[in-house]
């Protein structure tokens, strides 16, 4: 674990030049003389010089700004769950502390287009389902744009985000459905959950355990959303050699008793569990209970100090995969340990979680698309040409993107994912990297991404309306 006393020793701060300003001189005036002639020339009748009272006040023009814009300062809101357990909590809160953690960064050099950023938290709670409300509020709190958001259900409230009359500019740490990656408005850094979905980790799994793999078992948390989100993961998982022998739908308040002894009765050897960490110790525990053993995949969600700490002695041996690089190369990778840095300023002992890795990205991100909307480094620089339009154009010509190094190259305007992972597993407390050996470095393979066909669709909204029957005609 990389404490971030640590991380302030090994950090080298880049100097930035400023640059000068260059005087321009004004034009000489040239001398008026009157013509030689003869003809005297009538004298006007002079005019009296206006006194101090009736001069005209000089009233600069008022700033042309967009919402959630002033001439000196840029607010920008993060959505995040709130109240779906400590640990998952935790790690969308580290999402929305990476955001004012880059906040403090861009401040401490001038600002973004020359103003402050200002970072405005909102909550959701997942389990009262509440994302459409918390995205009505991002749209009546005078933002910019929507950074560096985490969140489950992010499907809701998607026709007033997209709305003229909302139209914020969104960059999302994450993307939990494809309906929300589809968004007009939406730019994700790294979209691992989209058409094209990435199961490195699973191609990883069928070449290290091909036995395990065919008596896999999964557990789909029995809300819509997330039961789409499984059958998704199953299928791209299923096309790198999986076969689940078990998968129930579970409530969020499963003692997993009986499904524990269903999942040992089917013969299932290995879990793949994508739900958040808290449920997963609960399973654990059950599972050490009935003495039955497989090897656990927790995905990303146990990736979390909070989680380590939770788990304990139960905790020993779980995988999990991560789309970043993780926390423990900090040293080999220069804007991971920027993120460190500055995240310890911002907030003290702050835990780093793979969100707020992917967090820092979507800021970095949106940052990139500022400055392209406002020409910054060219001789069309104007910070006063910053539209929501301009950032949105923007962020639609970005298609490579690695996070200065964070992650593997995405294509954020296509909505494809990297296909770049690592794995990771806990020993004696401490993550320990798996694959691929060599620090700072992620397993690339194409064949890792896998194009969804049969889940891609599932769930969308249909029509409830249907169209109206043709009437018989009839006889006069």
């Amino acid at each position: 674990m990389v404490r971030f006393s640590v991380a302030r020793r090994v950090l080298a701060l880049v100097a930035v030049a400023a640059t000068g300003a260059a005087a321009c001189a004004s034009p000489a005036i040239p001398e008026v003389i009157a013509p030689a002639t003869s003809t005297p020339i009538p004298e006007p009748t002079p005019t009296p010089a206006p006194t101090v009272e009736d001069a005209p006040t000089a009233t600069p023009a008022p700033f042309e700004s967009e919402p959630g814009v002033t001439a000196d300062q840029i607010r920008l809101g993060v959505i995040i769950d709130v109240g779906g357990g400590p640990v998952s909590d935790r790690i969308s809160a580290s999402a929305a502390e990476a955001v004012e953690a880059w906040a403090l960064a861009v401040n401490g050099q001038g600002g973004l287009a020359g103003r402050e950023v200002v970072v405005e938290r909102i909550p959701t709670d997942p389990l009262l389902a509440d994302h459409a409300e918390a995205i009505d509020r991002a749209c009546n709190l005078d933002l910019f744009a929507l950074v560096g958001s985490s969140a489950i259900f992010d499907d809701a409230g998607l026709d007033q985000l997209q709305s003229p009359a909302c139209g914020l500019p969104d960059f999302p740490a994450t993307v939990s459905t494809i309906e929300r990656l589809e968004s007009e408005v939406t730019t994700a850094p790294n979209p691992i959950h989209s058409t094209m979905w990435s199961a490195g980790w699973a191609r990883y799994y069928e070449e290290t355990r091909p036995r395990a793999v065919t008596r896999a078992a999964t557990m789909l948390l029995d809300f819509p959303v997330t039961v789409v989100t499984g059958e998704r993961m199953i299928e791209a998982a299923t096309a790198q050699g999986f076969e689940f022998v078990y998968r129930p739908e579970i409530a969020f308040d499963t003692d997993f008793t009986a499904e524990v002894s269903e999942l040992a009765d089917a013969g299932a050897a290995m879990l793949t569990w994508r739900n958040d960490g808290d449920r997963l110790v609960e399973l654990l525990a059950q599972l050490a209970e009935q003495d039955v053993e497989l090897t656990v995949d927790c995905g990303q969600a146990c990736y979390a100090p909070a989680w380590v700490e939770l788990a304990g002695p139960l905790g020993e041996g779980v995988e999990v995969w991560l789309p970043t690089l993780p926390v423990e190369d900090a040293a080999v990778a220069p804007e991971l340990l920027r993120y460190l840095f500055q995240l310890g300023a911002a907030h003290g002992q702050a835990e780093p979680t793979s969100a707020g890795i992917l967090a820092w990205s979507a800021a970095l991100l949106f940052e990139e698309a500022v400055n392209t909307a406002i020409g910054a480094g060219t001789a069309d620089y104007d910070p006063d040409s910053l539209t929501r339009v301009g950032v949105l154009a923007a962020a639609d010509e970005i298609t490579e993107w690695d996070g200065r190094g964070l992650h593997g190259v995405a294509n954020p305007a296509a909505g494809v994912p990297s296909p770049c992972f690592v794995n990771l597993t806990l020993r004696n407390g401490s993550w320990e990297r798996t694959h691929p050996d060599r620090r700072g470095s992620l397993d690339c393979e194409p064949e890792n991404l896998v194009a969804l066909t049969a889940t891609s669709t599932l769930g969308a909204e249909e029509d409830p309306t249907p169209p109206p029957e043709a009437e018989e005609p009839t006889e006069e």
